[in-house]
């Protein structure tokens, strides 16, 4: 008896994966409750098919650049919320979320379908032989892979078997001023990815990379921090405005594509008086007008001050575990030392603006008046609304589609 599946598959390219908004982002692509609460995606997918026969399949394939490796073998899996999940429909029919069958909870063995269960893989990518007229590139990769097989039911007898396949790539290229560049060389449809056999203790050619005019949607959090301009020398435009948009324009191949970005919150005011907001606010300007291709959709998030905290936590224990009061109390004045070295080691690290910026974000939410330095909003809600807008269903009308999204409004939807 032969087996059919509908198959869609969905690459985003991401830049800015490791940056407060980006991080947040990147975990909602990557987290199947994230779709089961927001099903318009599935929707879509659903709405375009006149008959089903098996499986339907969705590969959600997520390409992060990023200058240094983030968290290589950390696992995205999740516990499906059964809970929170909402309805889809087809046919008529409204089919709800159940418990998986005790064979789909099974490990899925590779097939051109499907990805093996939570698996991890790292390699690199390079030029060809006949590519000799051009410049060598080499540069290494890590690859997540994992799936998940869902039941959606309509009453006893109707049922529709959904697979989420998720594979998050990670290319790491030191220099981010060759990113837009090496983009169509990397995108072009025939690149191979070079993948590090542990058997074998060898390479061996993996799958192809798909071509950049494949790819329809990119999401880029890229911005500067006054820590890494003290560091690096490298003035604030280039993270702000130049690499997002040279990005844009080598992204921009073709008439069908969408772009969701991260600026800021912005007037007239701010726009003539401070310089990095008259940046953003070029940013914004030339992806509307300047690009070769005019994008499908052009989503721009302009976040407030955000609540939240760049760099690592701070973790100081008050003492040994089984302390007790007394040796606590005893035990303050060092933890109070500790912390406090802590602390100045992180805002060298992320840098004074950038501290003071989280500590007036966290005072002023939602507070009244508050809206005069800017709508502050948590940071965990810019991220989810990046996401959403990601992927969202593309935009059945005919011309350009350009939306704002306000500081407010991001506080709002999410």
């Amino acid at each position: 008896m032969s087996y059919s599946v509908d198959t869609f598959t969905d690459y985003i390219l991401f830049f800015g994966s490791s940056s407060l908004v980006g991080k947040g982002a990147l975990e909602n692509l990557l987290d199947i409750n994230f779709y089961i609460k927001n099903v318009s995606d599935i929707q879509g997918k659903l709405d375009s098919l006149t008959e089903i026969k098996g499986d339907v399949v969705l590969n959600k394939h997520v390409f992060c650049v990023n200058r240094r490796s983030i968290a290589e073998e950390k696992s995205f899996m999740k516990t499906i919320d059964y809970i929170n999940m909402r309805s889809v429909t087809w046919k008529g029919g409204r089919y709800y979320l159940r418990s998986r069958k005790e064979k789909d909870t099974e490990k899925r063995a590779p097939s051109p379908n499907t990805f093996c269960y939570d698996a991890f893989e790292e390699g690199f990518i390079k030029n060809t032989t006949e590519e000799k007229g051009n410049d060598n590139f080499s540069f290494t990769y890590n690859q997540k892979q994992f799936s998940y097989a869902l039941h959606y039911a309509c009453g006893k007898e109707k049922g529709l078997g959904i697979i989420y396949n998720f594979t998050v790539t990670q290319m790491i290229i030191p220099r981010s001023e060759n990113w837009p560049r090496l983009l169509s060389r990397i995108f072009s449809g025939t690149r191979k990815l070079e993948k590090f056999d542990t058997n074998n203790k060898t390479y061996v050619p993996g799958k192809n990379l798909p071509n950049l005019c494949d790819i329809r949607t990119m999401v880029c959090s890229l911005g500067s921090t006054s820590a890494r301009v003290r560091k690096t020398q490298v003035p604030n435009s280039f993270a702000d405005y130049y690499l997002p948009f040279t990005l844009a324009q080598e992204f921009t191949n073709t008439t069908d594509k969408k772009l969701v970005v991260i600026t800021a919150f912005n007037n007239d005011f701010l726009s003539k008086t401070f310089e990095y907001f008259r940046t953003k606010a070029k940013l914004e300007n030339d992806l509307d007008e300047s690009l070769p291709n005019k994008l499908k959709e052009l989503v721009i998030l302009r976040p407030g001050p955000m609540c939240g905290q760049h760099g690592n936590p701070i973790n100081v224990g008050l003492g040994q575990e089984n302390s007790n009061l007394l040796e606590k109390i005893l035990y303050y004045p060092r933890y109070l030392l500790v912390y406090k070295k802590q602390y100045i080691g992180e805002v060298r690290r992320v840098g004074l603006r950038t501290k003071l910026s989280e500590i007036i974000a966290s005072s002023i939410y939602r507070m009244p008046g508050s809206a005069l330095l800017g709508y502050a909003v948590p940071v965990s809600k810019v991220s989810y609304v990046a996401s959403l807008m990601a992927i969202e269903r593309k935009s059945k009308e005919a011309g350009p589609k350009l939306e704002v999204i306000s500081s407010y409004q991001i506080d709002m939807i999410a």
